[in-house]
């Protein structure tokens, strides 16, 4: 898959408020707008603003049950890009979610709760910088 932008044949403009998430099947990111639900694009790196985690409990619980990964968790925030990763991101702090391991997105073992100014989420992992 390509870094550059894949929109559905959609016109949609960065800045849109999305929910992103990591495809497992197609091995990138899913990027859903908030408006609508529906998936608006797919990449390999996504440039989040004003960003914030988002876990439903519930999808959770549905995880622990089964023992079956589905979407329940992913970030919100303000799509600014879809390709290469911004310069300077090696001082963020990279964020992981572990449904078996607690409800929150954690920064080593400290869970985070966010609002992040800026939210990076590509090959190797979600990196966030302070607001």
């Amino acid at each position: 898959m390509s870094t550059e932008k894949e929109r559905h044949g959609r016109d949609d403009e960065d800045g849109e408020l999305v929910f992103v998430y990591r495809n497992l099947h197609k091995h990138c990111w899913s990027i859903r707008s908030a408006r609508t639900r529906l998936v608006i694009g797919h990449a390999e790196t996504v440039l989040l603003q004003a960003a914030s985690p988002k876990v439903s409990e519930a999808g959770r619980q549905r995880v622990l049950q089964e023992r079956r990964k589905n979407v329940h968790a992913g970030i919100v925030g303000m799509l600014l890009s879809m390709g290469p990763a911004p310069e300077g991101m090696e001082s963020w702090t990279r964020v992981t979610y572990n449904p078996y391991a607690g409800p929150t997105f954690t920064s080593g073992t400290i869970p985070v709760t966010g609002p992040w100014a800026h939210a990076c989420l590509g090959k190797t992992g979600v990196f966030v910088s302070s607001v």
